[in-house]
């Protein structure tokens, strides 16, 4: 019999929404990349929205694709300078609630060398080499003979003593 029925309203206070966001894999992982740039693709679970930055901000990493729970980025061709940035993926809801992605990538190698004169006359003289180089560098004298000697070399120069001719003429290789 609903005579004597009730009806009583009943009322709970909304909780503060709680955001997550999971990094849950990365493409390559780890995301090491050589001089030749390639793609890099980031799963992510959130249940809200989600943003990324790129620190720091570099050319060289350019967005490919994004869907709700992907990113796909573009890494770029090196220079000659190793490089590393910081993929960082966040909540739009909670900014506390964020993952960090670590992108590398290797440098292209870089030697050149370039001299004022490799053929010299009867006095002697000096063979000056600029290098440019990313890398560290030696040099040999092939085969070694005693009319070449060192005479001063820096990071980025080499000069080779070249003793006065007497008789012949001669030739030696610097490697």
């Amino acid at each position: 019999n609903n005579e004597f029925a009730m009806s009583l309203l009943i009322t709970q206070s909304a909780a503060a929404p709680v955001y997550n966001l999971d990094v849950t894999s990365i493409s390559p992982d780890p995301a090491n990349f050589g001089t030749e740039g390639g793609k890099l693709t980031v799963t992510v679970e959130s249940n809200s929205a989600w943003e990324y930055s790129v620190i720091p901000d570099s050319e060289w990493i350019t967005q490919a694709e994004k869907t709700e729970n992907t990113l796909t980025l573009n890494i770029a061709e090196a220079g000659y300078t190793e490089r590393q940035a910081d993929i960082i993926l966040s909540s739009k809801e909670d900014s506390s609630k964020c993952d960090t992605v670590t992108v590398c990538q290797e440098r292209k190698i870089l030697f050149e060398v370039t001299a004022d004169s490799t053929s010299f006359g009867t006095s002697a003289s000096q063979a000056k080499f600029e290098i440019q180089s990313n890398i560290g560098w030696s040099y040999e004298v092939s085969p070694a003979v005693e009319w070449v000697s060192e005479g001063e070399r820096t990071d980025n120069s080499l000069t080779l003593n070249i003793a006065e001719l007497s008789f012949d003429s001669r030739s030696v290789d610097v490697i």
